[in-house]
């Protein structure tokens, strides 16, 4: 017999006597006798990110609430909307908003919308960013895990009663916005 096929033999014996990986058990003989079996449980909850404008369908901007005054006083006014939000992670997460596309009429533009974040489900006057086309930061990236409870995404509308043909120009606009949540 040759010295590489004795090797074979040999090995192949050794492995018959090694015993497979046992799978975990306990057996109890007679009473007053006991064993364990220590096994692990194991539970895997993903990231969890929720982003909701909670009122039903689009969002309606407001206008001067009487345009017959607006116009007398001849005095540029700026009207709030109030969207408001479900916001939940349970990890750090971040929101940013981008106004893709603005149509219909032909003379507004989106400069003369803005928004802000409200964490507290009130709009308030003032720190109103324009909207733009990029993603810009609604909420910042890292903040904490949320239940989400009284978010609002905020939107200020300015009317100039001096600028018929452009901030005035009539016409039904659409703002194409579109809200981004990340969370790691």
């Amino acid at each position: 017999m040759s010295r590489s096929l004795a090797r074979l033999f040999t090995a192949a014996a050794f492995a018959a006597l090694v015993p497979a990986a046992a799978q975990a058990q306990c057996t109890v003989v007679g009473p007053a006798t006991s064993c364990n079996i220590n096994r692990n449980a194991t539970l895997a909850i993903p990231t969890l990110a929720f982003l909701n404008i909670t009122s039903a369908g689009n969002v309606v901007l407001s206008t001067p609430a009487n345009w017959t005054t607006f116009l007398t006083n001849n005095v540029t006014v700026t009207t709030e909307t109030v969207a408001p939000l479900t916001l939940k992670s349970n990890t750090t997460f971040g929101v940013t908003l981008a106004a893709l596309t603005m149509t219909g009429g032909t003379g507004r533009v989106l400069a003369d919308h803005g928004f802000k974040f409200s964490g507290t489900g009130a709009c308030t006057a003032g720190g109103y960013a324009a909207l733009t086309v990029a993603p810009q930061t609604l909420v910042a990236a890292a903040t904490a895990a949320t239940n989400g409870a009284n978010a609002t995404l905020c939107i200020e509308s300015t009317f100039n009663p001096a600028l018929f043909t452009t901030n005035l120009a009539v016409g039904n606009y659409v703002i194409d916005l579109q809200l981004t949540i990340t969370a790691p």
